[in-house]
């Protein structure tokens, strides 16, 4: 993946309107629109700090698909975007929930005799 794939994808996966983020850069909806496209410009260094900033993922990981969001994907760092606007008690619930689907999903699996051959070798 490139700057432009890995800027395309933060973008769609937050649901960022790009009209607003260029607003909010300072920078003309064009010269935006030019980092993403075809075109596949390559921000000024100052300005690439200031998308990844404005992202909240490194600028390594925008350029190079360094670990800029602790290793997460942009659709993981999407949900976790997601995750913080809940109150700490949805949010505990909502853990909680996640992780007995989990445990539910996992114990279905070592259960099933065909998963745990092929997962033993033999």
């Amino acid at each position: 993946m490139t700057f432009r794939d890995r800027l395309r994808a933060e973008l769609d996966a937050q649901r960022i309107n790009k009209k607003e983020l260029a607003q909010e850069l300072g920078i003309s909806y064009s010269t935006l629109l030019s980092y993403i496209d075809a075109r596949a410009v390559m921000p000024a260094a100052d300005m690439a700090v200031r998308i990844a900033a404005r992202l909240g993922v490194t600028v390594e990981y925008l350029v190079d698909g360094g670990a800029g969001q602790g290793g997460c994907s942009a659709q993981s760092q999407a949900l976790l975007n997601e995750l913080s606007k809940l109150s700490a008690a949805e949010q505990k619930e909502l853990i909680s929930a996640f992780l007995s689907i989990i445990h539910i999903q996992t114990s279905s699996l070592s259960a099933n005799p065909l998963i745990h051959t092929a997962a033993s070798g033999r």
